[in-house]
């Protein structure tokens, strides 16, 4: 005899059926199609820092809210051009266009958003636009991104063998590391953007010559456009990339209007033979600054330095270790916050190492602490500070000549917001301190480092600035 169905199962079941089908109805319930429920955005518009070919910038982040009252479907969230220039996720997935994205009522659903620029048709920085488009109730809602890009030479682990100059054409991208090999120079014009990708390195084994002008400086800098937080770029903070190495083979070096910082370990030189006839390396109406760990390291080297800014250099700042140096019109300052453990300016000398020759002329040497020069070691007696701006409690008026000490130079900065101007101002204690006769010695001072003329007064003021009344 056949059994009958338990009743219980029977019962179950058409529970379940009954309960699936109510659930499924009122799932499809649950979303309006009513097209007067409106979804709002973080933002109308998205740009990205600059970026240049084969960089991927950071990744931006777009909210998108449901306060409508009701529970929306969203058919798709979809990138408008499909040219492959930004990348999307949506609601965790990745992809061009993604459909079907749910958002319940007081819910929100984040979209994120990176640019990767792919190769343009010419050299010229062109802007790139495209949109997000949000597809829900007869709706299409469009999120404008756009990017300021630029093809760029883009190279790794790349090594010149040969005597090569770089325009300003376009931006060169170094992963890794850049080598200029011993016997050959690396010229840059006028304009040149070099931007290094983190902990890259220049290693200079023969010779580098950087011709910027006030006008058209070289710029040597991180490949970060973005920011740490909404008043700090990155551009503003140090350990971007290495720094630029100078080995015991290199001379002949000349760095001319350049503006390079960001750096963790800073310009290091190392040590050589010394030429009395000939700088190793000439620093000339250049800005150097921000680096973790000193912007200027130099081992039994000789110097030239004019019109030039030194700054920001984290733990130490300039560090000269036995050699021979010439600074003059130069602006020597540390305003670091953090982990500072060196003065300034510190002037190391020994037996072996002897300082031949240290003079600082019509310069501003200064921080935020009293005691901004450290001078330690054997064979110093060669070591001359004249007619300069020195924070300083050292009484001493052998190698401290004609100085003002511990006067405010007047420089404007925002340790918060990481900005620092080293300007003076009508008021700075800099103001006619310099001795026309060391412009005489190095004529390139007869203009400060943006270019105007410094003998219009009959004594110069002291730093790589002088006061212009447009200044401040």
């Amino acid at each position: 005899m056949k059994k009958s169905p338990n009743i219980l199962t029977l019962v179950s079941a058409l529970l379940l059926c009954t309960v699936h089908l109510l659930c499924s109805c009122e799932n499809d319930a649950d979303f309006s199609n009513d097209s007067s429920l409106r979804l709002s955005y973080s933002i109308d518009t998205l740009k990205f820092e600059p970026l240049v070919t084969e960089q991927t910038t950071s990744t931006r982040t777009i909210v998108i809210r449901n306060n409508s009252g009701e529970d929306l479907r969203i058919s798709s969230v979809e990138l408008e051009s499909h040219s492959g220039n930004f990348q999307m996720n949506a609601d965790g997935k990745n992809g061009e266009k993604v459909s079907n994205l749910e958002i319940r009522d007081g819910d929100s659903i984040y979209v994120f958003v990176r640019a990767n620029l792919n190769q343009l048709a010419d050299n010229n920085e062109v802007w790139i636009e495209d949109a997000i488009v949000i597809n829900y109730n007869d709706h299409s809602d469009r999120i404008i991104i756009t990017a300021l890009g630029q093809n760029a030479v883009v190279l790794r682990n790349h090594t010149v063998t040969k005597d090569t100059i770089w325009t300003s054409e376009q931006p060169f991208l170094i992963f890794d590391s850049l080598k200029i090999a011993e016997g050959t120079t690396l010229t840059m014009e006028a304009g040149t953007i070099i931007r290094m990708h983190n902990q890259a390195v220049i290693d200079v084994n023969g010779s580098i010559v950087l011709k910027g002008t006030a006008s058209a400086p070289i710029i040597i800098s991180g490949d970060r456009y973005d920011n740490l937080t909404s008043n700090i770029p990155y551009l503003r903070l140090p350990g971007q990339w290495d720094g630029i190495h100078f080995s015991g083979s290199s001379s002949n070096n000349m760095i001319t209007g350049a503006w390079i910082t960001g750096m963790t370990s800073g310009i290091v030189i190392d040590s050589a033979a010394i030429n009395p006839n000939e700088w190793r390396l000439q620093i000339i109406n250049s800005e150097i600054r921000v680096s973790q760990n000193g912007v200027l390291i130099a081992n039994n080297a000789n110097i030239g330095a004019a019109n030039s800014v030194f700054a920001n250099g984290g733990s130490r700042n300039v560090e000269l270790n036995g050699g021979a140096y010439q600074f003059v019109h130069c602006t020597i300052c540390n305003l670091s916050t953090g982990n500072r453990w060196k003065p300034s300016l510190c002037i190391n000398a020994s037996v072996s190492c002897p300082i031949l020759e240290c003079t600082f002329a019509n310069s501003i040497i200064a921080g935020s602490q009293q005691q901004e020069i450290e001078v330690s070691g054997d064979s110093l007696a060669t070591f001359n500070f004249h007619n300069s701006l020195v924070f300083t409690a050292t009484e001493d008026s052998i190698h401290y000549k004609d100085c003002v000490r511990n006067q405010n130079p007047q420089f404007d900065y925002d340790n918060s917001k990481r900005i620092y101007d080293f300007h003076i101002d009508s008021t700075s204690a800099a103001r006619y301190i310099g001795n026309p006769a060391y412009i005489m010695q190095v004529p390139v001072c007869a203009f400060d480092l943006e270019g105007n003329n410094r003998m219009n007064d009959s004594l110069p003021d002291a730093g790589a600035y002088t006061w212009m009344p447009t200044t401040k």
